[in-house]
């Protein structure tokens, strides 16, 4: 459903990835024709919208231009495509319904799906003429903002989280059947970028339900429409565009000092206590932190085990200004909290960036998968003397051909499950939380069919193990990113997981609660009833540090 054989980038992207499908054809274009919208000049327009949203007007007209939203000719697409000219009648300001005649029309062209990118607020008997309905995106968290524009008011409000739903379209408007949303980090220095980041993002939902609808696991389709109290929003008045402005400049300075004076220092923290009771009251439970190799260090990442009185601990290393790429390192601490025999494990033979030094435990061996996403590959280490960090051998290559991002394993009801996410270049956060499993520990690893089974900044990338709490619960912690790179972790609460279903709750946020390190947290390890793993940072001033 379109005005015309052009149509902005994200759009034209989304059709192309549903294609890619192979088994996605187009059958019909239903054109939105300028009957529908009487032309109007530029200042009729600015007087129809109304002068109190001048300056917003304005700034759509001279500056706006996301890449997102740049015209794209559909010709090659739509060349042989027939077409359906139609006029819809109004009802009230803005719903609109088809004619009889053009909805029997397009029921005789047996749709599966409706996918709308023309047309107002449609109602009516257009809604159930194709089989899974009119697919519709709405580019905001629908419990947070109604209306428009998108992507605006989280920047206005200083929302650290942008979201976005693909959604079934009902008869009552903002009450659609979700069928994906995500939850991005709000581009809170560039409007442009916080829309790109939506729209281009979202664009690749429609193929992924497409493929769930093929593989038979898309009863989500018909679920419940979504309810929601949120405020309706509309065009900012001149004022709220000045303020917003005045945000996004001095968000864009916020940055930039960031990026030239301000160097992030993690530290591993060994924590003593019941791991429900400390996620409780994190403040109750003393630390013992790590040394600093120099002041320009980290270390962060942090796994382990417990010997006895002694913990053993892997973390990862980088120096700012030395090598400038992690590596794993070992050290143990004693009972008293002091450390001993910290070296770096060179037995991995890694010559790219290693971090996230997993570790898992199966039939009596002890195994690692560090994080080595420059290789493209998830690798299995086997360590050579058991219960033993500092010597391992290679055992297999688990995973290939893409940037994996702090794999996590997790045997479950007989199979074993690796959640990881994907390194996203493009808008600076892994959002997308994929799965896969195999019968044994060496694969082969089959991807899951909903992959990916989250798209969130706020907990979709692993945050260390999987563990069970009091309750008999499964806990999945993940990073944070919404407010600041590993900010915090949410604690989630795995419902459902076998080969064609993953469910999970968001159950609590886990914050820093150190007062030296108080400006992140982003791995939670629990090594047994006694023992917790965490790491922290902070922000240090350090005079055009690159990091």
């Amino acid at each position: 459903m379109c005005q015309g054989n052009h149509l902005p980038r994200w759009q034209r992207v989304c059709i192309e990835k549903m294609l890619a499908q192979g088994n996605v054809e187009i059958s019909l274009l239903i054109m939105d024709v300028p009957a529908n919208y009487p032309q109007r000049s530029f200042m009729q327009k600015v007087k129809d919208t109304g002068f109190k949203n001048l300056l917003f007007v304005l700034y759509l007209k001279l500056f706006y231009r996301p890449v997102s939203i740049q015209s794209c000719d559909m010709n090659d697409i739509f060349a042989h495509v027939p077409q359906l000219n139609c006029v819809v009648h109004k009802k009230g300001k803005y719903s609109q319904y088809f004619s009889k005649e053009d909805i029997e029309t397009i029921r005789g062209y047996d749709l599966d799906i409706m996918l709308r990118f023309g047309f107002n607020i449609i109602r009516g008997e257009i809604l159930k003429a194709a089989r899974y309905g009119v697919w519709s995106f709405h580019h905001d968290d629908e419990q947070r903002y109604r209306g428009g524009p998108p992507c605006f008011w989280e920047i206005y409000h200083r929302d650290p989280e942008t979201g976005s739903i693909l959604q079934r379209l009902t008869e009552k408007l903002d009450a659609g059947v979700i069928l994906k949303k995500g939850i991005f980090r709000t581009k809170s220095h560039s409007y442009a970028r916080n829309i790109d980041q939506a729209y281009l993002e979202s664009a690749k939902w429609p193929a992924m339900v497409c493929n769930d609808i093929i593989n038979g696991n898309a009863a989500y389709v018909d679920g419940a429409p979504a309810v929601t109290q949120a405020p309706i929003y509309k065009y900012p008045g001149n004022l709220q565009f000045i303020r917003f402005i005045f945000l996004l400049t001095a968000n864009k300075f916020e940055k930039l000092w960031a990026r030239l004076f301000v160097m992030q220092q993690w530290n591993v923290g060994l924590i003593k206590a019941n791991p429900d009771d400390f996620v409780k009251n994190p403040a109750g439970s003393p630390v013992t932190f790590l040394k600093h190799r120099n002041t320009k260090s980290f270390n962060a990442d942090c796994f382990g085990l417990r010997d006895q009185d002694d913990v053993h601990v892997l973390y990862e290393e980088m120096d700012y200004v030395g090598m400038r790429k992690g590596q794993i390192m070992y050290t143990r601490i004693d009972k008293s909290g002091a450390e001993h025999d910290r070296a770096e494990v060179t037995s991995l033979g890694i010559d790219v960036h290693a971090s996230y030094p997993f570790l898992f435990k199966d039939n009596g061996s002890l195994y690692m998968i560090p994080e080595t996403g420059a290789s493209r590959q998830v690798v299995l280490y086997e360590a050579e003397v058991a219960a033993s960090l500092k010597n391992w051998k290679k055992k297999s290559v688990l995973l290939n051909g893409e940037a994996f991002a702090d794999t996590t394993m997790f045997k479950h009801n007989g199979k074993y499950w690796l959640f990881f996410t994907l390194h996203n270049q493009d808008f600076d956060v892994d959002l997308h939380l994929h799965i896969a499993y195999a019968d044994t520990l060496n694969g082969p690893f089959t991807m899951h069919p909903k992959n990916p089974v989250k798209i969130s900044a706020r907990s979709a990338r692993p945050a260390g193990n999987i563990y069970k709490n009091q309750n008999g619960d499964w806990i999945r912690p993940a990073q944070n990113f919404s407010k600041t790179y590993g900010g915090s972790i949410v604690l989630n609460r795995i419902d459902l997981l076998d080969e064609n279903n993953f469910e999970e709750t968001e159950i609590h946020e886990l914050k820093p609660f150190d007062a030296y390190y108080k400006h992140g947290l982003h791995t939670l390890n629990v090594i047994d009833e006694q023992t917790v793993l965490v790491d922290m940072k902070r922000h240090a001033f350090r005079f055009l540090l690159r990091q």
